[in-house]
């Protein structure tokens, strides 16, 4: 939800809060909170869940072989390379990824339509965000049947992901990273230009610095 819905609904539960009491009111405050949040989607999926009397909040972990490497000169074209000073060591370290727990940020501040990548590359590095590498990238894309990719798709309403965490370089010099796109009919893979301009439908998949990650 925008960052104006986020603040009504934050109003409102606050007059909940007041003329319901604590007890009541403060569970229904924390819900309407994390709807209202950028995970909001998911919530409201799980709450469907509940109200069917479904199965809730079941783990759903993508296993990452980091065995197989990623060599951006087979994978997209001699000449390309990437700038290792740049990774995010802390995602090449992930074997596994609770895919509940990743976020899907633009690091848009309000009232910006778009940045240039760059620019959020620094802003993913000053919040403290893991942004996912393309070892993670690589498991996605090759997995039968786009399987977690059309989950994440359906429950979070995603189309884009980009994956900051392994900077890429074109022979001739120019930056970029990995993305996946949902065009319809089927998911694809490209590169987006760092000096490029992207807003808030092509976001990047990160994990919150403080999450305990499960490592090599």
């Amino acid at each position: 939800m925008d960052n104006m819905l986020g603040k009504i609904v934050t109003l409102l539960c606050k007059i909940m809060e007041s003329a319901l009491g604590e007890l009541v009111g403060g569970p229904i405050f924390d819900l309407l909170e994390k709807i209202s949040s950028p995970s909001g989607k998911l919530w409201l999926s799980e709450c469907n869940k509940f109200l069917r009397k479904e199965a809730t909040w079941l783990v759903n972990i993508l296993h990452i072989d980091r065995s197989q490497t990623f060599d951006p000169s087979k994978f997209i074209g001699v000449g390309w390379e990437i700038i290792e000073a740049e990774q995010d060591t802390r995602s090449l370290t992930l074997t596994e990824v609770d895919l509940t727990k990743v976020e899907f940020k633009t690091c848009l501040k309000e009232g910006e339509i778009n940045i240039i990548d760059e620019e959020r590359l620094k802003r993913h590095k000053e919040n403290g965000d893991i942004c996912l590498d393309a070892g993670v990238f690589l498991e996605l894309w090759q997995e039968k049947n786009h399987k977690t990719l059309n989950w994440i798709r359906e429950t979070f309403g995603i189309k884009y992901i980009c994956f900051f965490g392994t900077p890429l370089q074109h022979p001739r010099g120019r930056r970029s990273v990995l993305y996946v796109g949902w065009y319809g009919r089927r998911w694809n893979w490209y590169y987006n230009w760092l000096g490029h301009r992207f807003g808030s439908s092509s976001p990047s998949a990160v994990l919150a610095s403080n999450l305990e990650l499960k490592v090599i």
